[in-house]
């Protein structure tokens, strides 16, 4: 087995494990809620999912699509952004998650979420868990698909959100954020979702994979919050 591919079933197993950790960390919440902060969620990620040492920042482009090559049929895309109007609510707030192609025109658009019921307000953007995505500068949402058909809250295709960390206020910090189908529980613990299946499946990824195929590795991603 080669460098590369011994290096991408590290980042996939990687990411595997610390997404299991989260899970297992809200079903703890769930069963015995707790005040969130970071030091405990850290410790808990790594107690919990046996977590490797953190992968560098800067991932190398790799096509984890061989055979496929650009298409002629699916339009370029250039850009992510991601919608919502938060508020206090005791229900799902939804939002829109659209690609725009080279011109800045919209070429896809589908109903998403970020974050979890009760915590979708600009106060818990550095709540661990729970809080949706920090609208900060420079996202990319990295077009190397990692396949997870078996961990709970995602049954498909990952796409990282990037950087793995962000940082905010008084050096707290979040990490591991994705964009995925929404197969759970309604919402998500931060990571951008997508609310219905066949269009995540059928439409969105296809689009991330053929700009993956041009060698294009990460999309800016813009959120904006009301």
């Amino acid at each position: 087995m080669d460098q590369q591919t011994l290096y991408q079933q590290y980042l996939l197993q990687y990411r595997l494990a610390i997404a299991q950790g989260m899970s297992k960390v809200l079903e703890s919440w769930e069963d015995n809620p707790a005040p969130r902060s970071d030091a405990k969620v850290d410790t808990l990620y790594r107690e919990l999912a046996g977590l490797p040492p953190r992968p560098p920042e800067a991932l190398p482009y790799v096509n984890l699509f061989p055979g496929i090559t650009a298409s002629t049929t699916v339009a370029a895309v250039s850009k992510v952004v991601f919608r919502m109007s938060l508020r206090p609510a005791g229900h799902l707030l939804e939002g829109q998650v659209t690609l725009l192609d080279g011109q800045g025109k919209p070429v896809l658009s589908a109903i998403a979420t970020s974050g979890a019921v009760g915590y979708q307000t600009s106060g818990e953007f550095w709540s661990p868990g729970a809080g949706p995505l920090p609208p900060l500068k420079g996202l990319q949402v990295s077009t190397q698909a990692y396949w997870c058909p078996e961990l709970k809250g995602v049954n498909g295709y990952w796409f990282d959100i990037l950087p793995w960390t962000l940082q905010g206020p008084g050096g707290v910090t979040r990490a591991a954020f994705g964009l995925h189908f929404d197969s759970n529980v309604p919402g998500s613990s931060g990571c951008i979702v997508l609310r219905d299946a066949a269009t995540f499946e059928e439409k969105f990824v296809p689009y991330l994979k053929e700009a993956n195929c041009q060698g294009i590795p990460a999309l800016p991603l813009e959120v904006i919050y009301t």
